[in-house]
């Protein structure tokens, strides 16, 4: 199954390629750069091609500054963990909506205007959602002459006239601002997330992981015990940050530890990029 990473990763060719998807989708890279959804499907015996556009999302995407984009569209923000092109394995999620995109060099903004698509089990019986309206603005800082390191900023607001709870069918409004940090540098890689939002279970699943990780690792489990160190640093630094952040909640509120985070978090991606950067201009002279 193709992930963000991999459809940022693909670089043109001289003839165009394509990268398999699950379920007969596929992207096709053309040798200008272009990275388009395509999807193989047999209607009435024959096989048949339908295209869903191009992804505007990564930097090695068609060269165009500012386009907008308006009809049913596959649209994937950031490492996708809440807006993606899926519903799940097998089934791309849709939108019907407008986006209009900016793309100045380092630096590049999305702003949206959407309305989910509901899946039919049948075929071409797809509908627009009549109750759900998602909006926003999503914009990405690249850092590294090879984009080794980004910023996102990101406003989304989803509304959803006919949200189902306990005491029965209401409107449902949520406003979501977020700030997020991923990238690579040397043996390291990361992806930070800030947001006010609520998801209580994020950085538990995170720290979940981690402890899984060193368990895999430990000889017990037969493992090698590799960046063991590491893996306990960053399950301390997880306990801190909780502790700093709880006591300054309850001291001052939310906003101060949202904008102190989010001030440790750009720092360090500049501070990343930056050691990355210098570490190429060393080997470049040492060659």
């Amino acid at each position: 199954m193709l992930s963000d990473a991999k459809t940022r990763a693909a670089r043109p060719r001289p003839k165009p390629y394509k990268l398999t998807d699950s379920n007969q989708l596929f992207l096709l890279v053309t040798p200008s750069g272009g990275k388009l959804w395509r999807w193989n499907y047999k209607y009435d015996g024959k096989q048949r091609c339908m295209a869903f556009g191009p992804i505007l999302s990564s930097r090695s995407r068609m060269r165009v500054e500012n386009a907008i984009e308006v009809g049913r569209q596959l649209v994937g923000l950031g490492s996708e963990r809440l807006v993606g092109t899926r519903y799940g394995p097998n089934t791309p999620l849709a939108f019907d909506g407008a986006r209009a995109i900016a793309d100045h060099g380092a630096l590049t903004a999305s702003l949206f205007y959407l309305v989910p698509v509901d899946a039919g089990p049948g075929s071409f019986d797809d509908r627009r959602s009549r109750s759900r309206v998602l909006s926003g603005l999503y914009a990405t800082r690249w850092f590294g002459a090879d984009l080794r390191a980004r910023v996102d900023f990101y406003y989304l607001s989803l509304w959803n006239d006919r949200q189902y709870f306990e005491q029965g069918v209401g409107r449902e409004v949520r406003h979501t601002l977020g700030l997020r940090s991923a990238g690579r540098a040397n043996m390291y890689h990361w992806d930070m997330a800030i947001r006010q939002l609520k998801l209580p279970d994020l950085t538990t699943t995170v720290l979940t992981l981690t402890i899984t990780g060193i368990g895999a690792d430990s000889k017990l489990a037969g493992g090698v015990q590799s960046n063991r160190s590491i893996r306990f640093a960053a399950v301390g630094a997880i306990f801190a940050g909780a502790a700093v952040g709880a006591i300054l909640v309850l001291r001052w509120g939310l906003a101060p530890p949202l904008l102190l985070a989010g001030l440790i978090v750009l720092t360090g991606t500049i501070l990343c990029a930056r050691d990355d950067r210098g570490q190429e201009t060393r080997n470049s002279r040492s060659d």
